[in-house]
């Protein structure tokens, strides 16, 4: 058993670095999940605090928003 653990940990310390990198990469360039861009944070600080505030601001409010609908529906906990 501790054999085939310790082959195991080999088998991945021989693993070059360049390799376990390339099994990751989709060949669609580097994938940004943001609405904008870094270099504006240095070129726009203002324009990049007003974006990142709305992106991350209305992903916060979602939960609230639907649970105030749910309340006050009709039928709702604030509504029988």
């Amino acid at each position: 058993m501790s054999y085939r653990i310790a082959s195991s940990a080999l088998k991945l310390r021989a693993t070059p670095v360049a390799q376990i990198g390339k099994r990751f990469s989709s060949g669609h360039g580097e994938y940004r999940h943001f609405p904008f861009n870094e270099k504006q944070a240095v070129t726009h600080p203002k324009k990049f605090a007003v974006k990142c505030a709305v992106f991350m601001g209305t992903g916060f409010f979602i939960p609230f928003t639907a649970i105030w609908f749910r309340w006050h529906r009709p039928g709702g906990l604030k509504n029988p």
